[in-house]
């Protein structure tokens, strides 16, 4: 089927490079009151909300025990959902890791040991 004889979609105008997509909708304009201002809106439904619950806040007289209990069960709380990697995919991570710092070792000595001759072939 040849580009001419593709059907166009509705409100697409045709352009040297192909079909442009129509325009989307303008906004529709806001009604004024007689001073300009947005004229007022329907009373609009109120939703009650509920004050939020209070905060325990920390107090000075707990004791030091008490706070790092609290402490430690919160991390145990974060730590919990944690999957841990196998030993075969810590294995194979490290492997990584090192083959990495190996390959960019030897890229900097290289470097390294070019850009000194380059500069010692400068007269001085």
């Amino acid at each position: 089927m040849a580009e001419k004889d593709k059907p166009e979609k509705a409100g697409a105008k045709r352009t040297r490079t192909g079909v442009r997509p129509p325009k989307p909708p303008k906004a529709p304009k806001v009604k004024q009151g007689g001073n300009g201002a947005p004229a007022e809106r329907p009373a609009e439904k109120r939703i009650e909300r509920k004050p939020a619950a209070p905060v325990e806040q920390p107090s000075k007289a707990r004791s030091k025990m008490e706070r790092l209990r609290t402490y430690l069960k919160a991390v145990r709380a974060e730590v919990a959902p944690i999957t841990w990697p196998t030993k075969q995919e810590l294995r194979a991570a490290t492997i990584v890791v090192i083959a990495t710092l190996v390959v960019v070792t030897l890229y900097l000595y290289a470097v390294d040991q070019i850009m000194a001759r380059v500069f010692q072939q400068i007269p001085r």
